[in-house]
């Protein structure tokens, strides 16, 4: 998911027209804007679960020597289609930013 993430920062930099070295304000502007994103997809990850599998993933972000692979694998388990579920909430995302910001073009 590391990766993913770092290709949705670079599409939420072209969205908003951020070519180059991106000032300071840009790269908050970049950040905030990915952690939006985040938590959207936990709390849609969170409705999703069931209330013993909520708190068996709370249980393993809490954990230090949890991996991200940990907790993707247990997701992934856990959420048939974890995988589409996320792209289809990046996609949706992008649509509603591509709104707010009027470019119809995506």
């Amino acid at each position: 998911m590391n990766q993913r993430l770092q290709s949705i920062q670079k599409e939420i930099a072209a969205k908003v027209g951020i070519v180059d070295e991106p000032t300071e304000a840009q790269q908050e502007l970049i950040a905030k804007m990915n952690e939006t994103l985040l938590q959207k997809i936990f709390v849609l990850t969170m409705q999703k679960l069931s209330k013993d599998d909520q708190e068996i993933l709370m249980q393993k972000v809490e954990d230090a020597d949890t991996s991200e692979d940990d907790i993707n694998t247990f997701l992934t388990e856990a959420i048939q289609g974890y995988d589409a579920f996320v792209e289809e909430t990046v996609e949706a995302f992008f649509t509603e930013m591509n709104e707010f910001i009027g470019d119809q073009s995506a």
